[in-house]
């Protein structure tokens, strides 16, 4: 597991409103969906809701109960807007959050009862244009490949499309981007400036956060 993948796992529930931690049985149950494995004998890689057990889709259904009680979707939805500035297990416990999110959103797409009979609705974010550029000038030369790959490939589904269907050019594109972060020595600043900065407010924040996760599922070594 990259180093990439285990901070996206921390969580500390202590620093959670406990009005939401009935998505801990769920996150302890299903552990990090963002990540998908290859499956030789398909050979292809299979998303979560695939390969999901009985136990995960129980939890995942109990879930997605309560997200549609009293309108819990928006008020999860709001803490995790304003947590990007908060401590670690904040910043991916939110993370978590929307991962989880996700799964239950292409559970319905699937038709699977009960996810297909009514879909928790995750609010529209506020346009990117009105966040700051905080990103340091050292790092910009991220900017035009994240709105690029980050913005087009911007789910696990998509990012697995673009594993199994990608042009050389944009794999050449890839591998030479991960060559210039691995030798300038960069992983390091960009993963501090995602820790401290707020994809809420700082442009290009998810952008850059899709990017790197494209590359680590693609096995671009970048650090």
């Amino acid at each position: 597991m990259s180093s990439y993948e285990t901070h996206c796992m921390d969580i500390n529930w202590n620093e959670v409103p406990t009005r939401f931690h009935f998505f801990r049985p769920a996150i302890e149950a299903c552990g990090e969906t963002m990540v998908i494995p290859f499956d030789h004998k398909l050979q292809r890689h299979v998303p979560f809701w695939e390969r999901a057990t009985q136990r995960q889709l129980h939890e995942l259904a109990t879930l997605h109960a309560k997200l549609l009680e009293n309108d819990n979707v928006a008020d999860v939805h709001a803490w995790c807007k304003v947590v990007g500035l908060g401590t670690d297990g904040r910043h991916w416990a939110a993370r978590r959050f929307r991962s989880l999110m996700s799964v239950l959103e292409q559970l319905g797409q699937a038709d699977v009862s009960p996810f297909c009979d009514a879909l928790p609705v995750w609010p529209d974010d506020e346009s990117a244009d009105e966040r700051e550029e905080t990103l340091p000038e050292e790092l910009r030369y991220l900017i035009g490949p994240a709105l690029h790959f980050g913005e087009r490939y911007n789910c696990e589904l998509q990012m697995v499309r673009f594993f199994e269907e990608a042009s050389p050019e944009e794999c050449d594109q890839l591998a030479q981007l991960a060559e210039r972060i691995r030798r300038n020595q960069d992983w390091p600043r960009v993963w501090q400036w995602l820790r401290e900065s707020d994809w809420k407010t700082s442009r290009y924040h998810s952008e850059i956060d899709q990017l790197f996760n494209l590359m680590d599922l693609c096995y671009f070594d970048f650090e």
